[in-house]
């Protein structure tokens, strides 16, 4: 996570690290029914919609190194985060199965 400012300092009204972490896991899940607005539906770019996570409570492990944003930014609460992945899967369905691989 690249945040301006001298690394490991809260930039005014950004928050903690702990909320900026929760605020960015519960961007990552698929979100409930009682969170959209009817209005709220995917860009015609944005078919298909992807989601990271079921639900953020799957999330198994979590390690986060900050530094400093060399760029100019528009806003003192703008950070760029870098994000790796490794998935696992929790239940083996048919929609995410690897296919085997191809043979020459």
């Amino acid at each position: 996570m690249l945040r301006p400012g001298v690394p490991g300092r809260v930039r005014d009204g950004a928050g903690d690290l702990d909320n900026c972490l929760k605020t960015l896991l519960d961007s990552l899940q698929v979100p409930k029914a009682n969170q959209l607005a009817a209005s709220d539906v995917p860009a015609s770019d944005e078919n298909p919609l992807y989601c990271l996570v079921e639900d953020d409570k799957l999330i198994t492990r979590l390690g986060v190194d900050t530094d400093r944003l060399l760029v100019e930014s528009k806003s003192s609460n703008e950070v760029l985060v870098l994000i790796r992945v490794t998935l696992e899967f929790t239940h083996q369905h048919f929609t995410n199965l690897v296919p085997p691989p191809r043979l020459v």
